[in-house]
């Protein structure tokens, strides 16, 4: 039996611990090289990576005047980012913040950036992981 097509779910039914949202989990296809060194940009940057239970997951804040950015960076996550953005008012500014489901696909991500419980970057990270992509990011 083949996997069903991750883009055929309809997001509206897939709540915290439910069998539809297993289900659509095992069928997002693993993170491609570009996501890979796009994220490493990201999280050298603004974003931030959350523990949820065993695996991690994506969390972007930034300001609303960057909303195209923040609309490319969704595409580029095209699955792991499964609820919309949402506008936060912040008296002085308003930013548009956007998270990814927490999968085994940010694991990797997380043991390499998340030393102690704080984002960290360890010798040889930037030589070694940050390519011309994630600079761009």
């Amino acid at each position: 039996m083949s996997k069903k097509d991750y883009r055929t779910f309809d997001k509206t039914t897939l709540k915290s611990n439910s069998n539809a949202l297993r289900e659509y989990l095992e069928c997002l296809p693993p993170l491609s090289s570009e996501q890979k060194e796009a994220l490493i940009g990201m999280i050298l940057g603004d974003a931030s990576l959350q523990k949820q239970s065993k695996n991690y997951r994506i969390k972007y804040d930034l300001t609303n005047k960057n909303r195209p950015y923040a609309d490319h960076i969704i595409e580029l996550l095209d699955g792991y980012v499964i609820g919309d953005p949402h506008i936060k008012d912040r008296g002085n500014a308003v930013n548009v913040a956007f998270q990814t489901i927490s999968h085994e696909e940010f694991n990797q991500l997380g043991e390499l950036f998340i030393k102690d419980g704080k984002k960290c970057v360890p010798e040889g990270l930037i030589r070694d992981h940050l390519t011309a992509r994630g600079l761009a990011y």
